[in-house]
């Protein structure tokens, strides 16, 4: 794959980890938060998602808001507002699923770029 377009695509994905960030900070006390991610997660499953990103898909929606619904009900912290399902908001999974595949898909574009870029032993680019 070409180193450009090895960029473009990491530029996209740090873009849309942005875009995620941003409206957390935005809409954290809204239940908009919900819809707004589950349409960044549709595009970032525009193409066909590997099976180990599928793995990753469902360990990250079942299990960290399950981790999160347990630290919370022990007192551990509290720091949502909005707390909409069992102590955390129910936007909570979709981010988490979001973010796992995000940086799954990262860091194979990282791994890619770094592969692509031979350099010699005096450190020049071959």
């Amino acid at each position: 794959m070409k180193v450009s377009k090895l960029i473009k695509e990491f530029v996209l994905e740090v873009g849309l980890f942005g875009i995620m960030t941003a409206s957390i900070c935005m809409f954290w006390d809204h239940n908009i938060l919900f819809v707004v991610l589950h349409i960044m997660t549709l595009i970032v499953f525009t193409s066909k998602l590997s099976e180990s990103e599928l793995i990753m898909f469902i360990i990250a929606f079942l299990f960290f808001p399950i981790g999160e619904i347990i630290i919370m009900s022990s007192g551990a912290w509290i720091y949502y507002v909005n707390p909409n399902f069992l102590g955390i908001p129910m936007w909570l999974p979709f981010s988490w699923r979001f973010l796992v595949i995000l940086i799954c898909r990262m860091g194979g574009t990282v791994e890619k770029l770094i592969s692509s870029v031979k350099f010699s032993e005096d450190g020049s680019n071959i």
